[in-house]
């Protein structure tokens, strides 16, 4: 279960890719 910020962290991360 992943939580709001866990969320919003790995778009972010994933934006860095």
């Amino acid at each position: 279960m992943l939580t709001a910020k866990q969320i919003e962290d790995f778009n972010m991360a994933s934006l860095c890719l």
